[in-house]
């Protein structure tokens, strides 16, 4: 099996290997997880060019699954914002309390699951779970890995509190975190799927009167 190397040669022959994968396997979804890492190339034009042509391609649809910056992507370019659609999973807040309730619904979902004999009551410290989370899963998921890992190292897979230090995350990484996150919120204010024209109810009051009325010039047999 040839390797191909990083040349212009190289590249072109593995995109043409890509586009005959997705034309002769039928592929309808190409998940690219961890899209970020689509950042490193300097020029981002080259790089959302190729995805089009990509998704141009037997009607394939591109998921691109990553964090924050890779939104940048879908809005500084006009041909893929014209296709394009951003979807946020968005973080628990504490302050709402429907939101703080269903995050303790996936912490006990996941306590449920737990893999040694003795369960830690993490429910009953559910608000100070979604505190140093966040109210991200994705960082809830982290810590309960950690801590899990944790408990399963030790002697007869024994539960101590004090490993809730090392599971979750320190304070300093933890603001770098949310820093980021509040930035990233901000960036997506009116560009998610949803937050369209159409996202008041006044809006649609008005738009389902007009639409309710007769339409002039209009012959009803």
């Amino acid at each position: 099996m040839k390797i191909l190397g990083r040349s212009r040669a190289g590249l072109s022959q593995l995109r043409e290997a890509l586009e005959s994968m997705l034309k002769h396997r039928n592929v309808r979804v190409l998940i690219i997880d961890e899209a970020l890492h689509l950042l490193r190339f300097s020029n981002y034009a080259a790089v959302m060019d190729t995805l089009k042509s990509l998704a141009d391609m037997h009607s394939t649809k591109l998921l691109l699954i990553g964090y924050y910056d890779i939104a940048e992507l879908m809005q500084e370019y006009g041909q893929v914002a014209r296709r394009a659609g951003i979807i946020h999973y968005r973080r628990y807040h504490e302050n709402a309390d429907a939101e703080k309730g269903e995050f303790i619904r996936v912490l006990a979902v996941l306590q449920s699951l737990w893999p040694c004999q003795q369960v830690p009551n993490l429910v009953a410290i559910g608000e100070e779970i979604m505190r140093t989370s966040l109210g991200s899963v994705g960082i809830l998921k982290g810590a309960m890995l950690k801590l899990a890992s944790l408990q399963m190292s030790a002697e007869g897979e024994k539960y101590d509190v004090k490993m809730l230090r090392k599971a979750v995350k320190s304070r300093k990484l933890l603001q770098k975190i949310e820093q980021e996150v509040l930035q990233g919120e901000e960036s997506l204010l009116g560009a998610t799927y949803g937050e369209s024209h159409f996202d008041n109810d006044e809006v649609l009051d008005a738009a389902w009167k007009k639409m309710s009325s007769p339409m002039e010039g209009i012959c009803h047999v």
